[in-house]
């Protein structure tokens, strides 16, 4: 009987967990086709804002927030995500860890593998390139290219006018007017 209702168990959560809207609609989080615990497997439309644990397809809206994780292409005034793996397309770009392409005024993330392209560029680890004005990480395994350039360690290059590393790893190569911290 317990070895019954542990598979049973098994199989509800299975369901519960591959569950998800292949369209959602919302105009505010509180107003919205699907919950904000939800998941969207297709096409999200946020007219004003919506909110989702995970979205897989294309979302589209003024304010994205995932809170989980997404997979696809972002476009949005504001795109907030868990982990993003795909392309994010906005006036400002949050991911806590990316994989893919952030494009946009504003480009934030704490973990980045690929490339934000930007205005303003800020990523903690940053493993791929960074292309803006003003590219800022705590470490660099690759390439920063901008007008200022900034960096604790850099595994790669810098390519600006204003380039600043405090601590930097063989091969580094700084072009432009280049600060080394020790």
């Amino acid at each position: 009987m317990k070895r019954i209702l542990g598979v049973g168990a098994f199989l509800a959560g299975i369901s519960v967990m591959t569950l998800a809207a292949p369209v959602q609609v919302s105009l505010l989080p509180q107003i919205q086709t699907s919950t904000i615990s939800g998941s969207v497997s297709g096409v999200s439309i946020n007219i004003l804002a919506g909110q989702h644990q995970n979205v897989t397809g294309i979302e589209l809206g003024m304010i994205n927030l995932d809170s989980g994780n997404f997979t696809g292409l972002q476009v949005g005034g504001y795109n907030q995500d868990g982990f993003m793996s795909g392309v994010q397309v906005g006036a400002i770009n949050y991911a806590v860890t990316y994989g893919g392409i952030q494009s946009g005024l504003v480009n934030l993330a704490s973990v980045g593998h690929g490339m934000q392209l930007g205005i303003f560029n800020r990523c903690d680890e940053n493993y791929g390139i960074q292309i803006g004005l003003v590219n800022a990480s705590n470490y660099v395994n690759g390439v920063q290219l901008g007008l200022l350039n900034s960096t604790t360690a850099l595994f790669g290059m810098q390519l600006g006018a204003l380039d600043i590393h405090r601590m930097n790893a063989l091969p580094t190569v700084a072009i432009g007017y280049g600060f080394d911290f020790i």
